[in-house]
């Protein structure tokens, strides 16, 4: 989310809407969840009105995917205040009329969130741009570096503590030169059978297990374990769609194997510390 939400209302928009670069926008899987409906007849409500063919309805749908339960890509929709209410126009009796209610307030809640955010100053010229542009490089400096700090920090900690050290050096081999990589990439190079360890993240609350499946929580992404991030399909049928993909970030990858390493140690199972952590990723597309 971009905007912060007062906790009466969190849930509720949370749940039905969300903020992307600036505009409030919902998908067809938030739709089917809380209108009771299968998501491919919703796909197929969506692509009925998009065939259409007209500009301004165009503009109101975006093709999108997401991975299932199975870590495969399927298709979705996200769309705007006015595609939603185009979708739903047709969904009739008392609980549909709750729910876009329930929709309703949420557009509201976060589009009035929006425009109490703060107004950034553009740059008037060239010069100002620079200036911003070289601000901007300069505390994501400090910000990397304070991150490399508390990371250094922890590992040190950990060592000190002792249930950790075995792992220290197994972390520093896996993020050294590395860079982020996709779940399913990260799973196997630490001997974890990818769906396996899907199912993991999602039961320990890395990653979300409802309507926005594998979707890392913006918890651990603002920590910096995660990127969540548009892609846009380069090759193939899809060339020039976008769809959001989860990567394990360098910090991540330490930390989460940190975490798993200690939940076989009080298992009593063979902890992660003792496997051979491949630092040559089997799948080279990062």
């Amino acid at each position: 989310m971009d905007a912060i939400l007062d906790k009466k209302h969190s849930s509720v928009v949370n749940q039905l809407v969300e903020s992307k670069h600036g505009t409030v926008t919902t998908d067809s899987l938030r739709v089917a969840e809380k209108f009771g409906k299968q998501h491919k007849h919703v796909l197929d409500l969506i692509r009925e009105i998009r065939s259409a063919e007209n500009p301004a309805v165009l503009t109101m749908f975006t093709e999108a995917e997401y991975l299932d339960y199975y870590g495969r890509t399927q298709a979705m929709y996200t769309m705007n205040r006015d595609g939603f209410t185009l979708l739903v126009m047709g969904f009739t009796g008392k609980k549909a009329l709750a729910f876009k209610l329930e929709f309703i307030e949420a557009f509201n809640r976060m589009e009035e969130q929006l425009t109490k955010a703060p107004i950034f100053n553009l740059p008037s010229n060239f010069s100002e741009a620079l200036r911003m542009l070289a601000d901007t490089s300069e505390r994501e400096e400090q910000l990397k570096s304070e991150t490399l700090r508390k990371d250094a920090v922890i590992d040190r900690q950990e060592a000190e503590i002792g249930y950790l050290a075995p792992i220290a050096e197994v972390g520093r081999k896996l993020t050294a030169g590395t860079k982020s990589v996709d779940i399913k990439t990260f799973a196997k190079s630490i001997d974890k059978q990818p769906n396996k360890f899907f199912e993991d993240l999602r039961k320990d609350k890395f990653l979300m297990s409802d309507f926005r499946w594998n979707e890392p929580y913006s918890e651990y992404v603002k920590k910096g374990w995660f990127e969540y991030k548009p892609r846009v399909i380069e090759h193939g049928p899809k060339s020039g769609e976008v769809y959001y993909q989860t990567k394990v970030t360098p910090y991540g990858q330490r930390r989460l194997i940190n975490f798993y390493e200690k939940k076989d140690r009080e298992r009593g199972l063979l902890p992660m510390g003792q496997l051979t952590i491949s630092t040559t990723y089997p799948d080279s597309r990062r």
